[in-house]
């Protein structure tokens, strides 16, 4: 008696349902092609915030105070040699709220970190093309939050 393979096994279809799927998850982010200020925009909040939580959580665990520069007039975040610096894409306006109120003359702001848990309070908006992203550092517990981007 012979048999005869007239159809495919549930393991080959799961073998090519994996390979589609992965085609599928490298391909779709190619095609939609949003906008790059867009999409920069939001990446680079993201990492901002990401930063900003791994300089709290450093300096909560050596017990030492750690800051955080934002400078202005260059557009730039230095994380005080942790981390490497941050620059703004071009066309991405900043815009920054301390707890004192709206931060305009100067052209260096400092978040400081303290080893109790507790950090200055800002408000950072960063913003391009109608989408602004917001990072909040909250003064009493130093927590990190990023509000996400809005349109």
């Amino acid at each position: 008696m012979t048999r005869h393979d007239t159809g495919i096994s549930l393991l080959e279809m799961l073998v090519a349902m994996a390979i589609l799927s992965l085609a599928l998850v490298i391909a779709v982010p190619l095609l939609r092609s949003p906008d790059n200020d867009t999409a920069a925009l939001r990446t680079k909040a993201t990492l901002i915030t990401a930063q900003l939580r791994f300089l709290r959580s450093t300096t909560q665990r050596t017990g030492q105070s750690a800051r955080m520069t934002l400078d202005l007039a260059k557009r730039t975040f230095d994380f005080q040699q942790r981390i490497p610096t941050l620059e703004l894409p071009d066309g991405v306006a900043l815009k920054v709220i301390t707890d004192a109120g709206m931060l305009q003359s100067a052209h260096k702001f400092q978040i400081l970190f303290f080893p109790d848990g507790s950090a200055t309070g800002v408000t950072a908006q960063l913003r391009t093309k109608g989408l602004s992203c917001t990072i909040r550092v909250i003064s009493l517990t130093g927590s990190v939050l990023f509000d996400g981007c809005k349109s």
